[in-house]
């Protein structure tokens, strides 16, 4: 089975919002600046702008279900 998770964000700033609320970003913005992991956020999310300036990233996972 595969499941389609998408993330979708209303606006750039939305997306840096969410992704700099994570462990991983909290400890790159003490290493660095919040500017600079805001920088590589925003380019990382590029390809991923629609026309409408939302942003949705497609991810999607295989399940497989047994039973014993």
């Amino acid at each position: 089975m595969i499941v389609e998770s998408s993330r979708y964000y209303v606006d750039l700033q939305t997306a840096l919002a969410g992704l700099s609320s994570s462990g991983v970003a909290f400890r790159a913005i003490e290493n660095t600046s919040a500017k600079a992991v805001d920088d590589a956020n925003s380019n990382a999310l590029a390809p991923f702008r629609q026309s409408d300036g939302s942003y949705r990233i497609g991810a999607n996972f295989r399940c497989l279900y047994t039973r014993a």
